[in-house]
């Protein structure tokens, strides 16, 4: 069950009727109050308290740094996972130069991280090094081109009217964009990247086309039950898909709010290669809903100063929230002795989950975690020796991935096979038919002796005349 664009406009009124002029009573400020409240509540039960967030966690947590002063009272240290940055730089301009996370930057920044990807990861130590003839990017670029410009694989982005089977639908160059997107997001997979632009350069119509058609199909599927419009709604309460959007289009989108029309959002979407559409849907989710917007406080576009210990993790391949976020809000934190940003290769969004490493079932994100925690706090002695052992990208992803989006277990030169369908004969069906033909049998051999007894008759009939 998901809240349409249509339905939100009704949300909105209703919340601008109940709420009138004390819409930030649901900020990330009085959040922060509230999360203050609960600390002192529970500080003495505790010998120490550390908090974590993860993505718009640490946005909260940030500003919970920022509006109590005692918060070294509260907690003795704080844990940002996957930054966003809360301030531009400037003063007076919060969207003056891109450095505070804004959420209709999203596809350029998914893009971003896909360049990155394919640009310092697919090097020569890698399949996709040699596939994608050593210049990851620039084939990147030249496959786009030659697709859909050129049209080189006409037989995958072109379709005849006798072509109604969803496989064999013309792929768009938007849909490419989308499903490279997605594909940037997830650690599982990202590695499939490379094989995708392989075989789309390629265009073999016996090997490439049907497991291309086949990839397609399947992401086809998957976008089908989860739009990116669209947010389930929480049946126990945990999630607001409303208060989402009145903190976020507050807080969390530009300042000038033409920088967040459908039309300038989307003409940046167009130029990217890996996107998944989702800064164009939430910017015409705010011009359809007509959604009310707070005036946000002091705190807004500033960073905090804190008093504690802060350590935060960020992945160099984080799409949702990437790497130059951190990098700027931790400078932006001031003092490096309470603050120090650890940067781990090759991890995604929420490096406690997804920074795996060789010969380990616990991710990077959390051993440096703990190490920091078991030390005291101290950033100075945090174990980061785990870095060196992150899994990279190897770009030939998993055997249970390959065959769930491509169907073959060589996802760069394999050919999609489609299963052959079973003939089935319904039980009732068959039960009928047999029946039918027992009635049928009846019918004519009734029809048989009857036409037997007349001729008979009629043979006696012959005989008297004769006589």
């Amino acid at each position: 069950m998901a809240i349409t664009d249509n339905e939100m406009h009704q949300c909105s009124q209703s919340l601008s009727q109940v709420l009138s002029n004390r819409l930030d009573l649901f900020s990330s400020s009085y959040a922060s109050l509230d999360l203050a409240s609960v600390l002192e509540a529970l500080k003495d039960e505790y010998e120490s308290t550390h908090v974590t967030g993860v993505g718009y966690g640490t946005y909260w947590l940030s500003r919970f740094l920022q509006i109590i002063p005692e918060h070294d009272d509260l907690i003795q240290s704080a844990i940002m996972d996957s930054v966003i940055s809360t301030t531009s730089g400037d003063d007076k301009d919060p969207d003056a130069n891109g450095q505070r996370t804004v959420l209709t930057n999203w596809d350029k920044d998914v893009n971003s991280v896909g360049l990155n990807l394919l640009q310092n990861y697919c090097n020569n130590q890698t399949v996709c090094y040699e596939k994608l003839k050593r210049a990851p990017v620039k084939f990147l670029t030249s496959t786009f081109e030659s697709v859909f410009q050129n049209q080189t694989c006409s037989r995958l982005t072109q379709t005849s009217s006798k072509k109604k089977k969803d496989e064999e639908k013309a792929v768009t160059e938007n849909e490419l964009r989308r499903f490279l997107g997605s594909l940037v997001l997830r650690p599982s997979t990202r590695d499939m990247i490379p094989a995708m632009l392989y075989r789309l350069h390629r265009c073999d119509p016996d090997v490439d086309v049907p497991t291309l058609q086949h990839a397609f199909q399947f992401f086809r599927s998957k976008e089908s039950q989860s739009t990116v419009n669209n947010a389930p709604i929480s049946v126990d309460g945990s999630y607001s898909k409303v208060w989402e959007s009145l903190v976020t289009f507050s807080e969390l989108f530009p300042r000038d709010l033409s920088l967040a029309s459908p039309s300038v959002v989307e003409a940046v979407y167009n130029t990217t290669f890996m996107g998944t559409g989702e800064s164009v849907s939430k910017a015409k989710t705010l011009l359809v809903s007509q959604f009310p917007i707070y005036e946000p406080d002091v705190f807004f576009n500033k960073a905090p100063q804190p008093k504690i210990p802060v350590l935060m993790l960020n992945g160099d391949l984080d799409a949702k929230t990437p790497i130059q976020y951190a990098r700027h809000q931790a400078t932006a934190m001031g003092a490096p002795t309470n603050v120090r940003l650890v940067e781990l290769p090759s991890a995604a969004h929420n490096t406690l989950l997804y920074s795996h490493q060789r010969n380990s079932s616990v991710t990077c994100g959390m051993e440096i975690m703990l190490s920091f925690l078991n030390n005291g706090a101290e950033l100075a002695t945090v174990d980061t020796s785990c870095l060196a052992r992150i899994i990279t990208p190897n770009f030939t992803g998993s055997a249970e991935m390959d065959k769930l989006f491509f169907g073959v277990a060589d996802i760069y030169e394999d050919a999609y096979e489609a299963p052959e369908i079973e003939k089935t004969v319904n039980l009732y069906l068959f039960i009928g038919v047999e029946a039918g033909t027992v009635v049928a049998s009846i019918i004519i051999i009734c029809c048989l002796i009857y036409y037997i007894v007349q001729l008979k008759d009629k043979s006696s009939d012959y005989e008297e005349i004769e006589e």
